[in-house]
């Protein structure tokens, strides 16, 4: 009791101005604030959660739509492009080749390059394959045969197509044996045969009237190593009759049977070769 006397006699000798005193009684009798329900909060925390997952959504698909149906920008400017087959639909590279599976009969009967396609095949080959290809770099006809017997892989690859000015370089004549006789120089080739002949010799072009069986056996040459399954004779040359360019690369056929394919499309000479002066025209290639 008088610790509470002397409380009560220290709180009655303080002295406080009117002021002071009327925000003391507010705040003693201020009513407080009544509490914040719960389950008024619950009420509304539903709604107002599905509300901001709407526009989430439609923030996404403002963004989206667009880019998924491809809705052109009204102010960018489409420029025409120039290749696309005639509906416009389906741009194409007109520099692709087009390449065409044929048969042996389509193959000889192609009406550009059908006529150089030779029938004096030797027995033993049979036609496996034949192509034709086109595209920038012009048209080309490739035949294959090969050897029906099992123990060998001989093979004839006949490609046929136009003459360019890189072939009319290569152009050799029968007495120019240093430029395509492979009998002269020893192996590798690389190394033996001198620089100013070596465009020719890899790969020298004839002139078909002036072929023989002895400038085909000159291209001959033998490999006996691992890089045959039945180690043979290789040869490869081209032949030039009029325009056309007819590429020969076999393996195990003979110089005379590779002649006697190239000597029946000698005939078409005469479509090309009229006079004198037109023969004249070709030259070697030590002559350019």
């Amino acid at each position: 009791m008088k610790d509470y006397k002397d409380y009560t006699d220290y709180m009655d000798s303080i002295v406080v101005t009117a002021d002071l005193h009327e925000k003391i009684i507010g705040r003693v009798t201020k009513k407080p604030a009544p509490p914040v329900k719960i389950h008024t909060f619950q009420r509304y925390a539903a709604p107002m959660a599905i509300a901001a997952a709407c526009v989430a959504v439609l923030g996404i698909a403002f963004l989206t739509i667009p880019q998924i149906f491809n809705v052109p920008d009204e102010n960018a400017i489409v420029e025409p492009s120039e290749n696309l087959r005639p509906g416009g639909e389906t741009p194409f590279d007109e520099s692709e080749p087009a390449v065409v599976t044929l048969t042996l009969e389509q193959a000889m009967s192609d009406a550009e390059f059908g006529a150089y396609v030779s029938a004096n095949v030797p027995s033993l080959f049979s036609f496996v394959s034949s192509t034709k290809s086109t595209g920038q770099d012009g048209a080309s006809l490739s035949v294959l045969w090969e050897e029906a017997a099992d123990y060998s892989n001989g093979s004839i690859n006949w490609k046929v197509f136009r003459s360019a000015t890189d072939e009319h370089a290569r152009i050799v004549h029968a007495d120019e044996r240093e430029k395509y006789d492979m009998t002269l120089y020893p192996f590798p080739w690389d190394e033996s045969v001198p620089e100013e002949f070596m465009g020719c010799f890899k790969n020298p072009v004839f002139l078909s009237e002036e072929l023989t069986p002895e400038m085909l056996r000159a291209r001959t040459h033998r490999v006996d190593n691992n890089q045959l399954d039945a180690p043979g004779q290789l040869m490869d040359f081209s032949v030039l009759y009029g325009d056309v360019i007819v590429f020969v690369n076999a393996t195990g056929a003979s110089p005379e049977q590779l002649y006697e394919m190239l000597a029946e499309l000698k005939t078409l000479q005469t479509s090309y070769r009229e006079t004198d002066s037109e023969t004249d025209g070709w030259v070697s290639a030590s002559d350019n």
